[in-house]
């Protein structure tokens, strides 16, 4: 679903790469943290179909950014950053003014997530926002989220799942919009129990919510707020809180080996399991296991 122009311009950002999303696997968007040089004197971006925001996570900076023959200049600090609309091509300079290194995560958001947005609302047009120098605590803080989500090596379905939410909030905050939503289906008992079927069946494969949303019969728009609302938990919690419960249950009553416990619960990496295992149960694979089966005095 990424453009490759926007993987094209995430490996030129200039500086040292923290992390990228494309380390753990995701497809619904792409995200990374950069550490910039401490000036940086030119810097274009190729057009991308894919919405881009870019927000400063720690650091300060003079960013200026070329417009109809001039520079405007933003003064950027943890929280503020920017936004590109597709297929814009962006003209930056910058340097940091503060002490501390300037530290950025930059999203890109495939356009489809504010197609679907404008279906669901009815809105005539989609207006994408394109401005340097913004400041929305609220996109901050999802794309700061985003980036300790990588980290933590997340799901797929957890960006999905944000990627939905901010192309909805950057559509509607934009301007003022007069829209009426879609009548909802209703998330019935029988709809529920095909969702949870259907994922109690699935743990081993890259669930998304585009899958849980033919199950239920709802748009992928709707399905995650629904699905909160009937179980308490988003689609990406339930899913790892369900992943984790069965692979605590075969280690302790199995003798697999923990890779392929890891596999049967959709990780290809064990590694990776064993870090989303200790931050449920707090201890990894091995440690449960062992402590699991040690006989008590």
């Amino acid at each position: 679903m990424i453009a490759k122009e926007s993987i094209h311009n995430a490996a030129r950002e200039p500086g040292k790469r923290l992390v990228s999303s494309r380390d753990v696997g995701w497809e619904s968007l792409l995200v990374h943290k950069v550490e910039s040089p401490s000036l940086v004197e030119s810097h274009e971006t190729v057009p991308t179909q894919d919405q881009a925001v870019t927000v400063v996570l720690s650091g300060r900076s003079i960013t200026e950014s070329a417009s109809s023959g001039k520079w405007k200049v933003a003064n950027q600090s943890p929280g503020t950053g920017g936004t590109s609309e597709p297929h814009h091509v962006d003209r930056l300079r910058w340097r940091t003014v503060s002490s501390s290194p300037l530290v950025t995560a930059h999203l890109y958001i495939p356009s489809f997530f504010f197609q679907e947005a404008r279906d669901e609302l009815n809105l005539s047009t989609v207006s994408f926002p394109n401005h340097h120098g913004f400041v929305d605590p609220l996109t901050a803080h999802i794309v700061t989220a985003l980036a300790d989500a990588v980290e933590k090596d997340y799901s797929d379905l957890y960006a999905e799942t944000s990627a939905r939410f901010l192309a909805t909030h950057l559509l509607l905050s934009g301007k003022a919009q007069q829209f009426k939503a879609k009548r909802v289906g209703e998330f019935s008992d029988a709809r529920l129990e095909r969702v949870l079927d259907f994922i109690d069946h699935h743990l081993d494969i890259h669930i998304t919510i585009a899958m849980l949303s033919r199950e239920a019969g709802i748009s992928p728009f709707h399905v995650a707020r629904l699905f909160r609302r009937r179980t308490g938990a988003s689609p990406f919690e339930y899913i790892i809180r369900l992943r984790m419960q069965r692979a605590a249950e075969n280690l302790v009553a199995t003798d697999q080996p923990v890779g392929e416990i890891a596999n049967a619960i959709g990780y290809g990496h064990a590694g990776h399991f064993a870090t989303a295992f200790k931050r449920v149960y707090g201890e990894t694979p091995i440690a449960f296991r062992r402590r699991s089966r040690t006989p008590l005095c």
